[in-house]
């Protein structure tokens, strides 16, 4: 199975040219290498809107806004030794949504905190 990807845009000016020089969704899939339900997809959003751009703002959305990261590193701040999960928990019960601990692991390094075993 293939790696979900979006289309760029100049696949889909390719697919809407080749649609309106006759050939097929399915000569058209084989050739830029989607599939035809893909093809089919882009030609319907092209007669809607006119337009094969993409839409900004696709995927999956933050979790900590710029605030729980302050309380974040607030608390690594103060306490070095803290460990991802304690700090997970707590953030969980201030903020009232669950955030992993590999969530606050992959926040600290964008702050210079590094993981590391105290001697």
């Amino acid at each position: 199975m293939s790696s979900r990807r979006e289309t760029t845009e100049s696949e889909c000016l390719l697919v809407v040219k080749w649609s309106k020089e006759g050939k097929s969704l399915r000569e058209i899939a084989s050739l830029i290498g989607v599939t035809h339900g893909c093809d089919k997809k882009i030609l319907q959003k092209y007669k809607k809107t006119g337009s094969v751009a993409n839409i900004p703002g696709r995927g999956h959305k933050e979790i900590l806004n710029t605030t729980a990261k302050r309380k974040i590193i607030h608390s690594v701040k103060k306490d070095l030794r803290v460990s991802a999960s304690k700090l997970a928990l707590s953030l969980s019960s201030t903020i009232g949504e669950k955030i992993s601990d590999e969530t606050i692991r992959r926040t600290l390094p964008q702050y210079g905190f590094h993981g590391c075993t105290p001697i």
